[in-house]
C-alpha cells in the first residue's frame, strides 16, 4: 500500500509539471504575436528582387544582403501569411483601436523607401525632389541614388507604377501597400503592441538607432538621410519610421494618406499605429515618399 501511494504521488507530480509546462505554453502566445510567422530562423526564400530596368525577378535567400543590390534593383523581402495585430492599446483617435489582420499568403514590401535611383527609372528620369523648396525647410535637393526620392504625389505615383506594371513582361506588378499591409511590416514581427516596432521606449537614444526624425536632430533644413542608414526592424525593414513619410493606398479617401512620419515628424507621428491624412492625391508634399509592394507568384 505504502509503495502504491507514492508511485501515485510520483505520477500526480509528473502530470502537475505537464500541466503547468502547457499552461505556461499558452501564456507565452501574447496579442500581437505574428500566428503565421517565422519560429525566428530567416527563411531560405527570404526576398525577391526587382531589376527595374529589364523587369526581370530573382529569389534570394537569408544570405543576400540587400545593401549589394545595383542601385536600380528594388530588394523585396517576404512577411509570412497569417495573423498580426495593429492599431494602438491607447488609441489616441479611433482609427487607431487595436484589431486583427489576417493574411491568407506572404506578401513582398521594399526593404527600403523608394530611392532616387529608382523614381528615376520608373517615372521617365523626373526628380520632383529638385522642385521642393525651400531648401531652408527640406534641406539638399540635389539628386543621390541611394537618398529616398520625395516630394510625390499620390497620383503620380500610382500612376508611374501602372504604367511600369502594365508594361512588365513578367505576370507582376508593383503597388501601394495596404495601410494594414505596411503597419504589419513596419511592426516588425514584434509580439506586443508597442508604440515602435521596438516596443515603447521614446527615448532619444533609442529612436536614434531606427529613425532619422526631428527628435534625433533632423531639424528643418537638415533634408533626408540615405537609406539604410539605420538599424532594421524585425523583418529586415530600413526606416519604417521617419525619413520620408511614406504613402499608402488611400481607397475612397480623396486625399493621400501617409505612415511612419518623415525627419521633420517628432515621436508621436512616429508612432506605428498612427496615420496621417495629408494633402490632395494630385498634390505633391516635400516630405512624401514610398515603399512598395510587389505583386508576384514567382
Amino acid at each position: 500500500m505504502r509503495y502504491t501511494f507514492v508511485f501515485r504521488s510520483i505520477a500526480l507530480a509528473i502530470a502537475l509539471v505537464g500541466a503547468c509546462m502547457a499552461v505556461s505554453a499558452c501564456k507565452g502566445s501574447k496579442k500581437g504575436s505574428r500566428n503565421g510567422g517565422s519560429s525566428g530562423s530567416k527563411p531560405a526564400d527570404m526576398f525577391r528582387l526587382l531589376d527595374l530596368n529589364t523587369g526581370k525577378i530573382t529569389k534570394a535567400d537569408s544570405t543576400y544582403s540587400p545593401a549589394s543590390a545595383p542601385a536600380t534593383t528594388i530588394v523585396f523581402v517576404k512577411i509570412p501569411k497569417g495573423t498580426y495585430y495593429v492599431g494602438d492599446i491607447k488609441p489616441i483617435v479611433p482609427s487607431e483601436a487595436t484589431r486583427p489582420v489576417t493574411f491568407t499568403s506572404a506578401y513582398w514590401i521594399g526593404v527600403y523607401e523608394l530611392t532616387q535611383a529608382q523614381w528615376k527609372v520608373l517615372a521617365a528620369g523626373t526628380t520632383p525632389w529638385t522642385q521642393a523648396g525651400p531648401t531652408s525647410v527640406v534641406g539638399p535637393t540635389a539628386t543621390i541614388d541611394k537618398a529616398p526620392a520625395f516630394n510625390l504625389s499620390s497620383i503620380d505615383v500610382t500612376t508611374r507604377l501602372a504604367v511600369y506594371s502594365a508594361g512588365s513582361a513578367t505576370p507582376s506588378s508593383i503597388s501601394l501597400p495596404t495601410e494594414d499591409q505596411w503597419e504589419v511590416a513596419a511592426r516588425g514581427g514584434a509580439a506586443t503592441l508597442g508604440l515602435y516596432a521596438w516596443g515603447d521606449d521614446d527615448s532619444i537614444p533609442t529612436i536614434a538607432k531606427y529613425a532619422h526624425c526631428f527628435d534625433t536632430g533632423a531639424y528643418a533644413g537638415t533634408g533626408v538621410a540615405l537609406v539604410g542608414g539605420r538599424q532594421p526592424n524585425g523583418f529586415g525593414l530600413y526606416d519604417a519610421l521617419g525619413n520620408v513619410a511614406e504613402l499608402v493606398d488611400p481607397g475612397t479617401n480623396p486625399n493621400a494618406i501617409t505612415r511612419g512620419g518623415s525627419w521633420t515628424s517628432g515621436r508621436t507621428e512616429l508612432r506605428t499605429a498612427a496615420r496621417v491624412v495629408s494633402t490632395p492625391k494630385n498634390q505633391p508634399q516635400a516630405t512624401i515618399g514610398v515603399r512598395l509592394i510587389l505583386n508576384t507568384s514567382l
